[in-house]
């Protein structure tokens, strides 16, 4: 939606928009509109400010002391858009009940900080990968010295290194399907 840009005085990552056809509020999280011909209530205060509510159940607040250069005019603007019908008159708020920008907010941080990131989450994915790996080894190095002292004796039983083998099998299977989905392969189930 077209029209007047109005920085948030909290937030650098918020504004708002009062165009023509309804009110925009652009947050990091993304877009909340309410169209003027679409506005289930309007409420107003003597201090400018007004709370449009759309048929969507979407609200927009637009308090004159949160965001820069919301000038009468621009309150004149909505006030003439939305429909009378939709207009609700609310009493005048005492000088304390007015919000007050609170400490700024800086902007979120550049593209440089995704990046960053994302090589923190590669470089703790790897270790542990590498983690899963050793445990592995460690538990096939258990199962290996198992089997051999069972062949070495009188009369070996076999079936006492199953339980051994089937977790050590299971926790290879979790091991790889973890390193196919840090590649981005497809996750194969057999």
């Amino acid at each position: 939606m077209s029209g007047t840009l109005h920085p948030s005085l909290e937030d650098d990552d918020v504004t708002l928009v009062i165009g023509d056809t309804g009110v925009t509020l652009s947050l990091p999280g993304g877009l909340v509109t309410v169209r003027y011909d679409a506005c289930a209530a309007m409420t107003t205060r003597p201090d400018g400010a007004r709370y449009l509510t759309g048929l969507d159940g979407f609200r927009v607040a637009v308090e004159p002391t949160l965001y820069g250069d919301v000038s009468p005019e621009r309150i004149a603007v909505l006030d003439a858009a939305v429909p009378a019908e939709a207009v609700v008159p609310l009493r005048a708020r005492k000088e304390e009940e007015i919000p007050r920008p609170r400490e700024r907010r800086p902007a979120a941080p550049t593209a440089e900080t995704p990046k960053e990131a994302k090589e923190e989450r590669a470089w703790t994915w790897s270790l542990g990968l590498l983690l899963m790996l050793g445990v592995d080894v460690v538990f096939g190095a258990g199962v290996l010295l198992t089997a051999v002292h069972l062949a070495e004796s009188a009369a070996p039983r076999w079936n006492r290194l199953l339980p051994a083998v089937v977790p050590g099998i299971l926790l290879m299977r979790i091991t790889y399907r973890t390193y196919l989905s840090g590649k981005g392969a497809p996750d194969r189930r057999s």
